[in-house]
């Protein structure tokens, strides 16, 4: 009896000793999936720079054909509501600006004398035209 004591004992401390251990296979299985978790990442990074760079790429065009930079995402979600499948970004651009043209900013034009008018003179601080018609002279 105590040797078979002596046999389940020892039989229980390589069961442990084998699970405290990771097995070979286990080791490589491991490796793969995190190379496998870093391909994705990598993948989602890449995919997030490739969205930016074809953001950045409509920006400039819209710039390009004349959109101020403060309208510009707006005239964005007009082109991407007209993209299908046969057409371009471009030609939704100019559909979206033809459908909705920019309205130049109207600033009033200097004022310019009419001809044969006489000049305009500023007014004083007393509100006279320079003379002061309330002095007293001695």
């Amino acid at each position: 009896m105590a040797e078979e004591a002596t046999e389940t004992s020892a039989g229980t401390e390589e069961n442990q000793q084998a699970d405290a251990q990771p097995s070979a296979r286990d080791t490589q299985q491991s490796g793969l999936e995190k190379a496998r978790d870093a391909i994705a990442a990598a993948e989602g990074e890449r995919d997030a720079a490739l969205a930016e760079l074809e953001k950045l790429k409509r920006k400039l065009a819209a710039v390009s054909n004349g959109i101020p930079a403060n309208r510009t995402d707006d005239y964005l979600a007009l082109a991407n509501t007209r993209m299908t499948d046969g057409v371009t970004f471009e030609q939704a651009l100019s559909k979206a600006l033809a459908d909705f043209p920019l309205i130049p900013k109207q600033t009033p034009p200097p004022y310019t004398a009419a001809a044969g008018s006489a000049p305009l003179m500023g007014v004083g601080v007393r509100g006279s035209l320079g003379l002061n018609k309330n002095r007293i002279t001695k």
